[in-house]
């Protein structure tokens, strides 16, 4: 289910120019919030090696998105 989803978010992701730009349309989409510049640097790192969708993955396991405050 997990896979599927980050699937389809890393596709909508996958149309903006520019790593960065696909990074903050993930935060947008799996988190409604923008990247903090930490957050952007790590991902930034992670996606020399990962891939997109691996990322929206990861984003779609954190705390923030399982459990609502």
């Amino acid at each position: 289910f997990v896979q599927n989803l980050a699937e389809a978010a890393s596709k909508t992701a996958a149309v903006a120019t520019g790593e960065a730009e696909q990074v903050g349309l993930l935060y947008r989409r799996i988190l409604a919030r923008d990247p903090t510049t930490a957050e952007m640097k790590s991902a930034l790192e992670y996606l020399q090696r990962g891939t997109l969708q691996r990322y929206a993955q990861v984003l779609l396991s954190t705390n923030e998105e399982i459990f609502l405050p």
